[in-house]
């Protein structure tokens, strides 16, 4: 009997982690679109006060050399991922706020007491 009920347990923390990760999905898209446009931003700002240009060097661009590209593109990845990173913990925050439910990975339940 027991391993039935260890069964159905597992089947209903999978359902009920599936439901939030649904409930979840129309918060992340919000979340990553605004997140893109503030990365965008800043990074135009950060640019133009760092090389003193207003355009920014374009990989396409058959003038622009290698030199251009890469500092302009690390500047860009770094702004890109601690904004992701920043929006991505401030919206499952919130929603754990708003709902009781983390969005994502859980830590352990012997983790939470120590």
């Amino acid at each position: 009997m027991s391993d039935a009920r260890a069964g159905q347990d597992r089947v209903a923390s999978f359902l009920n982690s599936a439901a939030v990760k649904l409930m979840y999905e129309p918060v992340a898209l919000v979340a990553s679109v605004i997140g893109g446009m503030l990365a965008s931003a800043l990074f135009g700002r950060i640019w133009r006060a760092l090389a003193g240009k207003r355009n920014v060097p374009q990989a396409m661009d058959q003038a622009t050399t290698w030199a251009a590209i890469l500092p302009a593109a690390a500047l860009h990845g770094v702004i890109f991922g601690v904004v992701k990173a920043l929006v991505d913990r401030a919206s499952a925050k919130e929603f754990q706020r708003l709902t009781g439910l983390w969005p994502g990975k859980e830590m352990p339940a012997e983790a939470a007491t120590h």
